[in-house]
């Protein structure tokens, strides 16, 4: 059979990412380090996102009732977003127009992956609420059904301990939590990812539901995770959509004038 082109493609791909991050080595302010190694991965997601998603480095969240995230490291949402509210960089994003978070991690300590799974959580939890009554989509996710698209959360690392060993962390940190605060996955270059079992669909689920076992999955020799990574967000942001932001609901207790005044004929 002939060689998978888009594999090949893949391959060279997660060379030039770890040449990238092998590169960063030499910069010795960890938070010059940390911020390249998050813009190489930002980097790759605005190549291998659907085209309808916007990405910025390095921004927060928002809700209508007032609740701030922390910062996020890479924040994914919608392109309709309003430009005022949103760049590539420092973006501050409405929540409603929120699809996804990628935390990244250079190592993943079992520090750090509580750190992220933390983020992840409380991001998760803000409310969507500020969408006008029509074009609102279906999901269900977490065995729930939602009329809008529940962010998703995912940590993606350039280094880490023994895969089991984070999944060990990951599965003790989860015990006490519903299956729509725990991550959807978790990505180690090298490594491998971390992902969800459905054992009665006998099938991998992209997001976890009640009943969902946690999975590994090895890197491949030479491909490492970038080929599945790009498959998983096609999958899972592929069907992202939003209905229309109501604006307003933010703006509530905001003067937009003086002196009004209304003829009435």
């Amino acid at each position: 059979t002939e060689p998978n082109h888009f594999a090949q493609v893949m391959r060279a791909v997660a060379k030039r990412m770890r040449a990238e991050f092998e590169a960063s080595e030499v910069i010795k302010h960890a938070g010059t380090k940390g911020s390249w190694r998050e813009k190489t991965v930002r980097d790759f997601l605005r190549t291998y996102l659907p085209g309808h998603i916007r990405t910025a480095h390095g921004g927060e969240i928002v809700s209508a009732s007032g609740k701030v995230s922390n910062e996020c490291d890479i924040l994914l949402f919608d392109r309709s977003t309003p430009p005022f509210l949103g760049s590539n960089d420092g973006a501050v994003v409405p929540n409603e127009c929120v699809y996804g978070i990628v935390e990244v991690k250079t190592y993943l300590t079992k520090k750090q992956l509580i750190d992220g799974c933390e983020k992840l959580r409380r991001a998760k939890l803000m409310p969507k609420t500020a969408y006008r009554p029509y074009g609102r989509p279906r999901y269900e996710q977490n065995g729930k059904e939602y009329d809008y698209f529940p962010t998703v959360g995912m940590i993606f690392a350039f280094g880490g301990p023994n895969l089991q060993s984070t999944a060990d962390n990951l599965h003790a940190w989860m015990a006490d939590k519903p299956p729509e605060e725990w991550p959807d996955s978790i990505w180690v270059l090298g490594e491998g990812h971390i992902t969800w079992w459905n054992p009665d669909l006998k099938l991998v689920d992209p997001v976890p539901s009640s009943g969902d076992k946690l999975m590994l999955v090895g890197a491949e020799p030479g491909l490492d995770i970038l080929l599945p990574f790009a498959f998983n967000l096609n999958i899972v942001f592929g069907q992202a959509a939003m209905a229309p932001l109501l604006l307003t609901e933010y703006l509530r207790d905001t003067a937009l004038g003086q002196n009004v005044q209304i003829w009435t004929d």
